[in-house]
């Protein structure tokens, strides 16, 4: 087995398509014989609950919960916006370091899950730090997709934090689950722009955030479900 495409993009560009139709899951598996250095858009196909794109990592060559331990994704000099886009429902994405990523602007994310196009996402197992400078902000994981899975992830920045939050949403939670991630070192924790339907949080540790552990519009419940 040989690696079949050198950048994620061309992976997703060379897969997607109509994954129900042709009763497909489009999984790609990295491995850890160098650093991908694109950032990658999922979009395009038609998916459902048994059929969709899963990005995954090779059991051997998965992070051990320490950077540089696995698979990096960090975007080269000029890549602007986020590092991953899902804008397919049902993606999985998982293991991947992510690292160094963005242009300017607050609402770009390391993953980024929005609107209706990215419900029943999942994402699990990345390690997600040290966004790019010029960044100005930005989120380790922005997601509004409805029904999606969040759970078992680490998000810090090792000096001065300049990460607006380690979760960033713009709208509402519909059934979303947040359940045991790491947040560390970043200026909020979690943070949302308007309230609305509260998902599932709990087992989360989030701890040394400049500014709040958790930020607007955040409810006293919420508090209570998290550490």
């Amino acid at each position: 087995m040989g690696r079949w495409f050198s950048t994620l993009t061309a992976w997703e560009d060379t897969r997607e398509g109509a994954l129900v139709t042709e009763q497909r899951i489009e999984k790609g598996v990295c491995y850890k014989d160098g650093v991908f250095t694109d950032t990658l858009r999922i979009d395009g196909s038609t998916t459902d609950a048994t059929h969709y794109l899963w990005l995954t990592v090779a059991p051997n060559d998965r992070h051990t919960g320490i950077e540089g331990t696995g698979v990096i994704l960090n975007p080269a000099a000029g890549q602007t916006g986020n590092a991953i886009t899902v804008s397919d429902p049902y993606t999985v994405l998982e293991w991947l370091e992510i690292t160094d990523w963005g242009g300017d602007g607050r609402v770009k994310a390391g993953i980024s899950c929005s609107g209706s196009d990215a419900a029943n996402s999942t994402i699990s197992y990345c390690i997600i730090h040290d966004v790019a400078n010029t960044n100005g902000g930005g989120s380790g994981i922005g997601c509004t997709g409805a029904n999606s899975k969040i759970y078992r992830n680490i998000i810090y920045e090792t000096g001065t934090p300049t990460l607006n939050s380690g979760m960033g949403y713009i709208s509402g939670w519909a059934n979303i689950s947040v359940i045991g991630n790491t947040i560390y070192n970043v200026n909020t924790g979690i943070y949302r722009d308007n309230d609305g339907t509260y998902g599932t949080f709990y087992n989360n540790i989030i701890m040394n955030c400049a500014t709040a552990n958790f930020g607007a519009n955040m409810s006293s419940r919420l508090r209570a479900q998290t550490t």
